[in-house]
């Protein structure tokens, strides 16, 4: 499964150029068959041949461990590239249709994407408001906030990448128009790229800027008196989250609270470990709230809060 969502698009192709497949009954024995196969096997072009043995290889070693991750398969990437690219083009050759209906396919969802992102850009539409119709869910609305900012007030970088997939999907449409397979074929492969500069230098772009902790901290260190002396966090990552990308943001400046027991300073935690913290070390310290993320970072699902501290 993990395989097939990797590589889709074509998945989705070869998905599609199963419909119309003509099987008909072996009329040799099965021994005949397996011969015949081995025997074809053994003729394959030397390229063709170590990549099939890689693959195999690849995918039996990795199906042996108990503990399974679909990174461990990575390595066998580039060989089933290779037997896909060579099925594209025999497709594509033979079975002329599968190769238009699956451009007019992948054409079609990127250009209600692209009709999308532009009504975004141009303020026409509100993605976040039509999907807070839907779903309430705090970690979904604030990812489509965050792609919805990138797209509001787009960089040069942005405009560029949009540009190319809409120059990209008209090439698409024109070769549709000319009917000839190969060039459909190689403007698809196009498309497929330029839809993934989009999702890279665009979509996850944005998100990976929204969700960083790297605001926040730059705010804090605006606003508060922190050093490297006086900001402390647990440590007990059995119980509490580890705060450690907002710790790179901030220069590598945390202590432990626990070991160096503190008279005052400032503490980090999450906003939902606070309660935690409070019947903990209440007793001893007296907190005071300071300022919170506007966000919730995915890392850690929650917010991160700021407060003083000292003893009582």
């Amino acid at each position: 499964m993990s395989l097939a969502a990797v590589f889709i698009p074509w998945t989705i192709f070869f998905f599609f150029s199963l419909f119309g497949l003509k099987l008909s009954k072996p009329e040799q024995p099965i021994k005949e068959i397996l011969k015949n196969t081995w025997k074809r096997i053994r003729s394959m072009e030397k390229v063709r041949l170590f990549s099939l043995v890689a693959l195999i290889g690849i995918l039996f070693f990795y199906s042996i461990p108990s503990s399974k991750r679909s990174v461990y398969l990575m390595p066998a990437y580039p060989f089933i590239a290779l037997f896909l690219a060579q099925y594209a083009l025999y497709i594509t050759e033979y079975r002329t249709k599968v190769t238009r209906v699956f451009a007019a396919f992948l054409a079609s969802v990127v250009s209600v994407v692209m009709i999308a992102i532009l009504l975004t850009v141009f303020g026409i539409i509100d993605p976040v408001g039509i999907v807070g119709q839907y779903t309430q869910n705090a970690s979904t609305l604030d990812m489509v906030r965050m792609v919805s900012k990138v797209l509001v007030h787009p960089s040069t970088l942005t405009i560029c990448i949009i540009f190319i997939n809409l120059l990209i999907l008209g090439t698409v449409y024109y070769q549709m128009f000319k009917k000839i397979n190969i060039k459909i074929l190689y403007a698809t492969i196009a498309l497929t790229f330029s839809i993934n500069l989009l999702i890279d230098g665009v979509i996850m772009r944005g998100i990976r800027e929204g969700d960083s902790c790297r605001i926040f901290a730059e705010r804090i260190l605006k606003e508060y008196p922190l050093n490297k002396k006086n900001v402390y966090v647990v440590n007990n990552l059995r119980i509490y989250r580890n705060l450690y990308g907002l710790n790179f943001y901030m220069g590598n400046i945390f202590h432990d609270f626990d070991k160096e027991t503190p008279a005052k300073g400032y503490f980090l935690i999450g906003e939902n470990e606070m309660e935690k913290v409070l019947s903990t070390y209440g007793n001893k310290y007296t907190f005071r709230t300071l300022t919170k993320s506007d966000q919730t970072f995915s890392e850690l699902k929650q917010k991160i809060v700021l407060s003083e501290f000292e003893l009582k």
